[in-house]
């Protein structure tokens, strides 16, 4: 039997410096101008923590070089439902926090993605990540209930 759900796999072999990440982005042409959350369900493939970032654009924020990322950890080899509300994204531009993008307008949202990096920032502290890491993804809706 085939499995048809989407698998995001990658190998980091950060810099000296920690410089290392792995991406993708799907465009959406889902109306979320009426959603609150988004929530993500799947598998990690990973036999160690992991830190990722989901990441949500616009026209603008690719026009202007930043995008909307929100942190989540994800737990050797556990099943995962993640609720991630829209008032908690933060705008991010070359990994620092950009204070002068707009507020984030969810009917303007044209992109989503996963990113994993070699130095994610966890209050104020640089992790550093190196190795394989993976997850399989099963779905992905808007306006959670947990």
């Amino acid at each position: 039997k085939c499995n048809k759900r989407p698998v995001f796999v990658t190998h980091l072999n950060p810099q000296p410096s920690g410089a290392a990440c792995a991406s993708f982005v799907a465009h959406t042409d889902y109306d979320l101008s009426n959603s609150y959350s988004l929530c993500l369900t799947g598998k990690s493939l990973n036999e160690k923590n992991a830190i990722y970032q989901l990441i949500l654009e616009t026209e603008e924020s690719r026009a202007g070089g930043y995008s909307y990322t929100y942190n989540f950890d994800i737990l050797p080899n556990e099943d995962f439902e993640k609720d991630f509300y829209f008032g908690n994204f933060q705008a991010e531009r070359r990994g620092r926090a950009y204070p002068e993008a707009p507020f984030l307008d969810t009917a303007k949202i044209e992109s989503i993605g996963i990113r994993i990096s070699g130095t994610p920032i966890r209050n104020d502290d640089y992790v550093r990540q190196k190795g394989l890491y993976g997850l399989q993804l099963f779905s992905l809706n808007s306006n959670c209930d947990g």
